[in-house]
Protein backbone atom coordinates (compact mmCIF):
# COMPACT_ATOMS: atom_id res chain seq x y z
CA UNK A 1 0.00 0.00 0.00
CA UNK A 2 2.88 2.35 1.11
CA UNK A 3 4.54 1.69 -2.30
CA UNK A 4 1.13 2.84 -4.24
CA UNK A 5 0.21 5.47 -2.47
CA UNK A 6 1.79 8.44 -4.82
CA UNK A 7 -0.81 6.66 -7.43
CA UNK A 8 -3.40 7.35 -5.23
CA UNK A 9 -2.21 10.81 -4.55
CA UNK A 10 -1.58 11.46 -8.54
CA UNK A 11 -5.25 10.41 -9.42
CA UNK A 12 -6.69 12.57 -7.25
CA UNK A 13 -4.09 15.36 -8.53
CA UNK A 14 -5.68 14.71 -11.86
CA UNK A 15 -9.44 14.44 -10.99
CA UNK A 16 -8.87 17.88 -8.94
CA UNK A 17 -6.85 20.11 -11.71
CA UNK A 18 -9.64 18.29 -14.43
CA UNK A 19 -12.46 20.12 -12.01
CA UNK A 20 -10.73 23.30 -11.76
CA UNK A 21 -9.92 23.25 -15.76
CA UNK A 22 -13.49 22.51 -16.80
CA UNK A 23 -14.54 25.03 -13.79
CA UNK A 24 -12.69 27.86 -15.14
CA UNK A 25 -10.94 28.39 -12.16
CA UNK A 26 -7.32 27.41 -13.72
CA UNK A 27 -7.11 28.19 -17.45
CA UNK A 28 -8.89 25.66 -19.08
CA UNK A 29 -6.00 24.33 -21.75
CA UNK A 30 -3.24 24.51 -19.17
CA UNK A 31 -5.27 22.67 -16.55
CA UNK A 32 -6.66 19.99 -18.97
CA UNK A 33 -2.68 20.07 -21.04
CA UNK A 34 -1.12 19.21 -16.98
CA UNK A 35 -3.92 16.56 -16.33
CA UNK A 36 -3.42 14.69 -19.62
CA UNK A 37 0.01 15.05 -19.27
CA UNK A 38 -0.01 13.21 -15.55
CA UNK A 39 -2.69 10.76 -16.85
CA UNK A 40 0.05 9.64 -19.31
CA UNK A 41 2.59 8.94 -16.56
CA UNK A 42 0.14 7.08 -14.66
CA UNK A 43 -0.76 4.90 -17.72
CA UNK A 44 2.84 4.23 -18.32
CA UNK A 45 3.21 3.29 -14.84
CA UNK A 46 0.65 0.90 -14.73
CA UNK A 47 1.24 -0.50 -18.01
CA UNK A 48 5.26 -1.47 -16.38
CA UNK A 49 3.34 -2.74 -13.41
CA UNK A 50 1.05 -4.93 -15.06
CA UNK A 51 3.57 -6.31 -17.38
CA UNK A 52 5.76 -6.91 -14.77
CA UNK A 53 3.07 -9.45 -13.23
CA UNK A 54 1.91 -10.14 -17.04
CA UNK A 55 -1.83 -9.16 -17.00
CA UNK A 56 -2.49 -8.55 -20.59
CA UNK A 57 -5.61 -7.13 -19.91
CA UNK A 58 -4.44 -4.31 -17.90
CA UNK A 59 -1.40 -3.97 -20.57
CA UNK A 60 -3.27 -3.64 -23.58
CA UNK A 61 -6.02 -0.78 -21.50
CA UNK A 62 -2.89 0.93 -20.55
CA UNK A 63 -1.31 1.13 -23.75
CA UNK A 64 -4.62 2.72 -25.53
CA UNK A 65 -5.14 5.09 -22.37
CA UNK A 66 -1.56 6.29 -23.13
CA UNK A 67 -2.19 6.43 -26.94
CA UNK A 68 -5.25 8.91 -25.87
CA UNK A 69 -3.49 10.74 -23.57
CA UNK A 70 -0.82 11.63 -25.77
CA UNK A 71 -2.81 12.58 -28.59
CA UNK A 72 -4.98 14.94 -26.25
CA UNK A 73 -1.63 16.86 -24.64
CA UNK A 74 -0.39 17.53 -27.78
CA UNK A 75 -4.05 19.15 -29.43
CA UNK A 76 -4.63 20.95 -25.39
CA UNK A 77 -1.15 22.09 -25.39
CA UNK A 78 -1.12 23.71 -29.16
CA UNK A 79 -4.52 24.99 -27.87
CA UNK A 80 -3.13 26.67 -24.57
CA UNK A 81 0.24 28.00 -26.22
CA UNK A 82 -2.55 29.77 -29.00
CA UNK A 83 -4.94 30.92 -26.87
CA UNK A 84 -1.53 32.12 -24.89
CA UNK A 85 -0.51 34.57 -27.83
CA UNK A 86 -4.02 35.34 -28.41
CA UNK A 87 -3.93 37.37 -24.91
CA UNK A 88 -1.25 39.92 -25.90
CA UNK A 89 -3.98 41.53 -27.92
CA UNK A 90 -3.37 45.22 -28.80
CA UNK A 91 -6.60 46.01 -28.60
CA UNK A 92 -9.91 44.82 -28.13
CA UNK A 93 -13.16 46.13 -30.65
CA UNK A 94 -16.34 46.60 -27.94
CA UNK A 95 -19.57 47.10 -29.57
CA UNK A 96 -23.58 47.96 -28.39
CA UNK A 97 -26.72 45.45 -29.48
CA UNK A 98 -29.60 47.60 -31.05
CA UNK A 99 -32.52 46.27 -33.54
CA UNK A 100 -31.46 48.73 -36.65
CA UNK A 101 -30.93 48.68 -40.56
CA UNK A 102 -27.70 48.99 -41.75
CA UNK A 103 -26.27 52.17 -41.22
CA UNK A 104 -23.60 54.03 -42.62
CA UNK A 105 -20.86 55.50 -40.15
CA UNK A 106 -18.07 56.42 -42.17
CA UNK A 107 -16.00 56.36 -45.19
CA UNK A 108 -11.98 55.44 -44.99
CA UNK A 109 -9.51 54.10 -47.37
CA UNK A 110 -11.94 53.15 -49.86
CA UNK A 111 -13.88 51.20 -47.53
CA UNK A 112 -17.60 52.30 -46.32
CA UNK A 113 -18.46 51.52 -42.96
CA UNK A 114 -21.57 49.93 -41.85
CA UNK A 115 -23.37 48.75 -38.42
CA UNK A 116 -26.09 46.50 -38.62
CA UNK A 117 -28.05 45.98 -35.14
CA UNK A 118 -25.59 47.64 -33.33
CA UNK A 119 -25.45 51.19 -32.53
CA UNK A 120 -21.88 51.57 -31.51
CA UNK A 121 -18.23 50.26 -32.59
CA UNK A 122 -15.42 51.31 -30.08
CA UNK A 123 -11.79 50.62 -29.68
CA UNK A 124 -9.91 49.84 -26.58
CA UNK A 125 -6.54 49.79 -26.26
CA UNK A 126 -4.57 46.89 -24.11
CA UNK A 127 -1.99 49.49 -22.53
CA UNK A 128 -3.71 52.50 -20.81
CA UNK A 129 -7.64 51.48 -21.46
CA UNK A 130 -7.87 54.25 -24.18
CA UNK A 131 -11.44 54.22 -25.85
CA UNK A 132 -11.76 55.57 -29.21
CA UNK A 133 -14.55 55.42 -31.65
CA UNK A 134 -13.62 53.05 -34.76
CA UNK A 135 -13.44 56.45 -37.18
CA UNK A 136 -10.91 57.76 -34.74
CA UNK A 137 -9.01 54.71 -34.51
CA UNK A 138 -8.12 54.36 -37.97
CA UNK A 139 -8.15 57.84 -39.27
CA UNK A 140 -5.61 58.47 -36.78
CA UNK A 141 -3.75 54.90 -37.70
CA UNK A 142 -4.19 53.56 -34.23
CA UNK A 143 -4.96 50.47 -35.59
CA UNK A 144 -5.81 49.25 -39.30
CA UNK A 145 -8.66 47.03 -40.82
CA UNK A 146 -5.99 44.05 -40.66
CA UNK A 147 -5.53 44.19 -37.40
CA UNK A 148 -9.67 44.41 -36.70
CA UNK A 149 -9.70 41.25 -38.84
CA UNK A 150 -6.70 39.41 -37.33
CA UNK A 151 -8.60 39.60 -34.21
CA UNK A 152 -11.75 37.19 -35.62
CA UNK A 153 -11.86 34.21 -37.08
CA UNK A 154 -13.12 34.16 -40.55
CA UNK A 155 -15.52 31.28 -41.96
CA UNK A 156 -14.57 29.15 -44.94
CA UNK A 157 -16.16 28.47 -48.39
CA UNK A 158 -17.45 32.39 -48.85
CA UNK A 159 -18.14 33.25 -52.51
CA UNK A 160 -17.86 37.03 -52.98
CA UNK A 161 -17.98 38.19 -49.16
CA UNK A 162 -15.71 37.00 -45.95
CA UNK A 163 -17.03 36.74 -42.36
CA UNK A 164 -15.68 36.99 -39.59
CA UNK A 165 -16.30 36.37 -35.97
CA UNK A 166 -15.08 37.20 -32.59
CA UNK A 167 -15.70 35.96 -29.64
CA UNK A 168 -14.12 38.17 -27.40
CA UNK A 169 -11.56 38.33 -24.73
CA UNK A 170 -13.21 37.42 -20.97
CA UNK A 171 -12.15 41.12 -19.90
CA UNK A 172 -15.48 42.75 -21.30
CA UNK A 173 -18.99 41.60 -21.93
CA UNK A 174 -19.90 43.69 -24.73
CA UNK A 175 -16.67 42.65 -26.88
CA UNK A 176 -18.62 39.67 -29.10
CA UNK A 177 -19.27 40.64 -33.08
CA UNK A 178 -19.09 40.04 -36.23
CA UNK A 179 -17.65 41.58 -39.50
CA UNK A 180 -18.72 41.08 -42.75
CA UNK A 181 -16.40 42.15 -45.81
CA UNK A 182 -17.92 42.54 -49.18
CA UNK A 183 -15.96 41.91 -51.69
CA UNK A 184 -16.55 42.98 -55.59
CA UNK A 185 -18.60 46.23 -56.49
CA UNK A 186 -18.94 46.39 -53.11
CA UNK A 187 -16.60 46.62 -50.63
CA UNK A 188 -18.47 47.26 -47.69
CA UNK A 189 -17.07 46.48 -44.03
CA UNK A 190 -20.00 46.03 -41.87
CA UNK A 191 -20.24 45.32 -38.14
CA UNK A 192 -22.84 43.17 -37.15
CA UNK A 193 -23.89 40.96 -34.18
CA UNK A 194 -21.95 37.39 -32.81
CA UNK A 195 -24.72 35.74 -34.20
CA UNK A 196 -25.08 37.29 -37.98
CA UNK A 197 -26.24 34.88 -40.80
CA UNK A 198 -25.07 35.70 -44.00
CA UNK A 199 -27.65 37.21 -46.20
CA UNK A 200 -26.71 38.22 -49.60
CA UNK A 201 -28.64 41.85 -49.70
CA UNK A 202 -26.54 42.85 -46.76
CA UNK A 203 -23.96 43.57 -49.38
CA UNK A 204 -25.98 45.70 -51.76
Amino acid sequence: MKKNIWIILLTVVIIVIMILSITNIINDSFGMSLAFFLFLIFSIYVFMIAKKYDVKLIEYLMLIFALMSAVCLIFNAKAYFKTRGMTQYKFQIVVNKKESEKKLLFNYDGHDYYTYNLNKVEVIMREGGKKYTLKNALEKKIITLDEILELAIPNDGTEGYKIYYDGGQKKYDNDEYSIIECQGEKTDIIFSTFDYKYNPGICK
